[in-house]
């Protein structure tokens, strides 16, 4: 039975894998010894704290679940490429916010983080939508007071002082 093209365009290698052996009502220890590896690697794969390592896995595990090999070894391969991308990516971020204690006095920072998170919190907005805003914010197309055509309250209501603006929104 091959179910096509997985039905995971937002969703990760790992979350497909899960939701389609959980619907042919197999547990991980099944579905590993039914493709040779350990139950741990499974979970490891399932909750995408690392890729299956070669291709021949990634065509074990679509023939097990009967889904479309080619289609999830083309899925893989861009979520290796753009793990690549983002592992970079974040070293920059860190080494950054690493240096805003030698900006910013630590109480500073402190409320500010908890803040942000406070107010994410409080606001129970769509967290995909947040986050496609921050990275609107990221490549310039999207001010910190412009309000997102999602929708979605303007970032600086995240950051700001409260006040009747974010009140009243």
């Amino acid at each position: 039975m091959n179910r096509g093209r997985p039905r995971a365009v937002v969703k990760t290698f790992g979350e497909v894998i899960r939701e389609y052996r959980e619907e042919m009502k197999m547990t991980q220890a099944q579905l590993a010894e039914k493709i040779d590896i350990s139950a741990g690697y499974l979970a490891k794969i399932e909750l995408d704290y690392t890729l299956p390592s070669s291709d021949e896995l990634i065509g074990k595990l679509a023939e097990a679940l009967g889904l479309d090999v080619a289609t999830m070894l083309k899925e893989v391969h861009k979520q290796r490429v753009y793990r690549g991308r983002s592992v970079v990516s974040m070293k920059n971020i860190i080494s950054i916010l690493q240096l805003l204690p030698s900006i910013m006095d630590e109480s500073t920072i402190d409320r500010t983080i908890k803040r942000v998170d406070r107010r994410i919190g409080e606001f129970d907005e769509n967290k995909k939508m947040l986050a496609e805003n921050v990275a609107r914010f990221l490549t310039g197309d999207l001010q910190l007071n412009q309000k997102p055509d999602n929708g979605l309250r303007p970032l600086s209501h995240y950051i700001a002082d409260w006040g009747t603006e974010i009140e009243e929104w």
